[in-house]
């Protein structure tokens, strides 16, 4: 299964894909796919069940105000992705993503008209089929 940000921007893009559920019931494993023109990355995410529940709860808060923040971070590692928004329907998608040295720390523009999807996408992801 895959999911995608839509965004009203060109060269800005983020997908979850191959988005899997482990069959211990421990988390989600995906590629997450960035692109923030002129850079791009395609790198493994993996977060927990606590991490994606705070993560949904604070979308449909951001969804609901346009403000305020939302993150997708797993408990023991680093990297992490965050939507916010200003209040006035901007909303600023950045993150941080790590592969063995490597780190790519990204940031693009898109608008409120991107989250009422994404929160619908991210809602089926704990009926994902295990693997």
């Amino acid at each position: 299964m895959d999911t995608h940000l839509s965004t009203n921007t060109p060269g800005a893009s983020l997908s979850f894909r191959t988005l899997k559920r482990y069959s211990d019931g421990s988390g989600y494993y995906t590629v997450l796919a960035v692109e923030s023109d002129p850079f791009a990355a395609s790198l493994p995410f993996s977060f927990e069940p606590h991490s994606l529940d705070v993560f949904l709860r604070e979308l449909r808060d951001l969804n609901e105000t346009l403000l305020g923040t939302a993150t997708l971070k797993p408990m023991w590692e680093p990297q992490f992705l965050r939507l916010e928004g200003d209040g006035r329907g901007h909303i600023s998608v950045s993150g941080e993503l790590l592969f063995s040295a490597q780190q790519l720390r990204f940031a693009f523009e898109t608008d409120q008209t991107c989250l009422a999807r994404l929160i619908r996408d991210v809602e089926a992801w704990p009926h994902l089929a295990a693997v």
